[in-house]
């Protein structure tokens, strides 16, 4: 067929099995090539071959295994054969090195915004630069961190007729998630592990990039997929700090405490609380969601100047790192310690950079991207599911105590972790060995009763 030999090749292997069967004696392959270049494939594929009273003909090399001498050419040519695809695979990767360092991009096409030169033979021969489309692929960025639906994006993208890396201006959502999640567009070429930070012009800042990244969460699937609980795995009860059940009385829903048992010899929870969906639990926290989301979306981007500048002080930092670190000249001029010595100032201050970066983004991973007044709007056309999920986007964990009667409002006895706020919490396997003391609430409210439970 004409295809180089691999490791798994299920004709080939029909055609051992052929041969296992004894419907054919032998197998002919034109050159060894074709066969394996792999030591342990090819001598276990041969050692079945010959188990089956089988042989293997090789024309174009001379081989054949009914002979003695085909036999020991058979290991020797094998071993060869392996060295070369070994010698192959490293020239092409010190290539692909080269070309990286240079600012070259390998890629089959150019991604959309950008243009590349080649020569007559078709050939990279220089760095990506912007084109026509680049402001308007910029904007999808823009769009993407602002939170816009996906298939939104994708309209305006084929709306505006934006070409893609491949001459076509049909957009799909996958497309555009394909498109925003693309370091390419931070203005680094790489290939495989080959990385050059520097390498052309990026079409976006790194923090617009980064808030493009709307992963969402992962969320636990509801017990009873037809009447989910929204507060379903996030309501825990203040008394022990284990989740709370939710279920259903009197025909509506209701959270309570397990009432488990703490620690071997101790009482169960001392302080179990309830609460039903009546109480306005599920409306109150929801509320308060979306008032941490207008902080958010006031707070964090007030001046984002600085985590561009840590950014950019970033990718040069470990660029420099790059280069001292596989230039051998240095190496050889400083002397092993010198060279040490400036290799861990270097790395410590990337270190130093980095720890920075994770502070300033601390409020736009909270942000989540998300944009307030549009999720009100789509909030009550979402499943619960779906509304579960960006509740855990931005909520740790909630703890409801224990002392609320049907008159009193629910706010005083909710209290919300949000993300980096969480106390310890039991975890799996802890039932019966751990015993977590009673949360108490940060801002106890001034009423006795309340205050005593």
């Amino acid at each position: 067929m004409d295809a180089k030999g691999w490791k798994e090749r299920a004709k080939l292997l029909r055609c051992v099995r052929l041969i296992e069967t004894g419907e054919v004696d032998g197998m002919v392959v034109a050159k060894l090539d074709r066969y394996f270049r792999d030591q342990l494939g090819g001598h276990q594929t041969m050692a079945r071959i010959k188990e089956a009273k089988g042989f293997l003909a090789i024309p174009g090399d001379g081989i054949d295994t009914r002979h003695e001498t085909g036999k020991m050419l058979f290991g020797f040519l094998l071993t060869i054969a392996e060295g070369e695809i070994d010698r192959f695979r490293a020239i092409f990767s010190d290539a692909r090195e080269r070309a990286v360092a240079r600012g070259i991009h390998p890629s089959a096409v150019a991604p959309a915004g950008y243009a590349r030169e080649t020569d007559e033979r078709g050939k990279v021969v220089s760095p990506l630069r912007p084109n026509g489309d680049a402001e308007a692929v910029s904007e999808l960025f823009r769009r993407a961190a602002r939170g816009d639906a996906w298939a939104e994006i994708a309209r305006r993208a084929n709306g505006e007729g934006i070409k893609s890396g491949w001459d076509t201006t049909e957009w799909t959502s996958r497309a555009i998630k394909d498109l925003v999640r693309n370091r390419v567009y931070l203005g680094e070429a790489f290939h495989g592990e080959f990385v050059n930070p520097l390498a052309h012009k990026p079409l976006t800042d790194a923090v617009t990039w980064r808030r493009a990244q709307r992963e969402g969460s992962r969320s636990s699937v509801a017990r009873s997929d037809r009447r989910p609980a929204l507060l379903s795995g996030l309501l825990r009860c203040a008394g022990c700090r284990y989740g709370a059940q939710s279920y259903f009385a009197r025909g509506q829903r209701c959270y309570r405490c397990h009432r488990r048992v703490l620690a071997p010899g101790q009482a169960l929870c001392p302080e179990p609380s309830y609460a039903a969906v009546s109480s306005g639990i599920e409306e109150y926290v929801v509320e308060e969601f979306f008032a941490q989301l207008e902080r958010l979306e006031v707070e964090p981007f007030e001046d984002s100047s600085e985590l561009a500048e840590v950014e950019d002080e970033i990718r040069t930092a470990e660029a420099d790192l790059a280069v001292y670190r596989d230039d051998t000249r240095i190496a050889n001029a400083l002397g092993a310690d010198r060279y040490v010595a400036g290799l861990e100032e270097r790395r410590g201050q990337l270190d130093k950079l980095l720890r920075r970066r994770a502070e300033l983004e601390a409020p736009f991973d909270r942000a989540n991207g998300f944009n307030p007044v549009e999720l009100r709007e789509v909030w009550p056309e979402l499943n619960v599911d779906e509304r579960r999920r960006l509740l855990r986007s931005h909520i740790e964990c909630l703890f409801l105590r224990r002392g609320r009667t049907r008159h009193d409002p629910i706010a005083p006895f909710v209290w919300i972790c949000w993300r980096g706020e969480t106390p310890d919490l039991p975890r799996r396997g802890q039932k019966g060995h751990v015993s977590f003391p009673p949360f108490r609430f940060p801002d106890a409210p001034a009423d006795p009763r309340v205050a005593a439970s």
